[in-house]
C-alpha cells in the first residue's frame, strides 16, 4: 500500500512524468528505427504515428515524422507497408471467420473468408480461406443432401 502511495506521488510529480514521457518517446522511437532497418514498415510507420500525435512537442516526435516522411517517399517501403497491412487484415479475418463458425454463423465466416480471398490474394491466409470455404460449402452440401432425403 505504502509503495503503491509513492508511486502515486512520484506520477504526479511534473518532473517525473517529462522523464516518464521522454523515456517512452525514446524507446518508440528506438523501436520504429530497429523496424525500419529491418524492413518492418508498417510496424516502423504506426510508431512514428504514435510520436508524432503524442509526442510532437520533443525532439523524438520530429525525428519520427522525417522517419515516417523517408518511408512514405519510397513507393517499394510504401508497397511492403500495404503488403504486410493486407496480410495482417487477412488474418483478422480468418480469426473472425473461426469465431462466427464457432457461434454457429457460417454465413457470416464465409464472407470473411471471400474478405480475406480479396483483401489478401496469392498470400497464405488466402489459400487458408480458400480450404475453409471449400470445407464450409461441403458442409453445407452435406446438410442439404442430408434434408433431401
Amino acid at each position: 500500500t505504502d509503495g503503491g502511495a509513492l508511486l502515486t506521488t512520484l506520477a504526479l510529480k511534473p518532473e517525473m512524468r517529462d522523464q516518464q514521457r521522454a523515456r517512452r518517446a525514446r524507446e518508440l522511437l528506438a523501436q520504429a528505427k530497429d523496424e525500419y532497418r529491418s524492413q518492418q514498415f508498417l510496424n516502423c510507420l504506426e510508431r512514428c504515428d504514435t510520436l508524432t500525435s503524442a509526442y510532437s512537442d520533443l525532439a523524438e516526435g520530429i525525428e519520427a515524422q522525417q522517419l515516417a516522411a523517408t518511408v512514405k517517399d519510397n513507393p517499394d517501403y510504401m508497397a511492403k507497408a500495404c503488403d504486410s497491412l493486407n496480410a495482417r487484415t487477412g488474418a483478422m479475418y480468418l480469426t473472425l471467420a473461426e469465431t462466427w463458425i464457432k457461434k454457429g454463423q457460417p454465413a457470416q465466416a464465409q464472407q470473411c473468408l471471400e474478405r480475406v480471398l480479396q483483401a489478401a490474394p496469392g498470400s497464405q491466409q488466402a489459400e487458408l480461406a480458400q480450404v475453409r470455404l471449400a470445407q464450409l460449402q461441403g458442409t453445407a452440401t452435406q446438410q442439404t443432401d442430408f434434408k433431401k432425403r
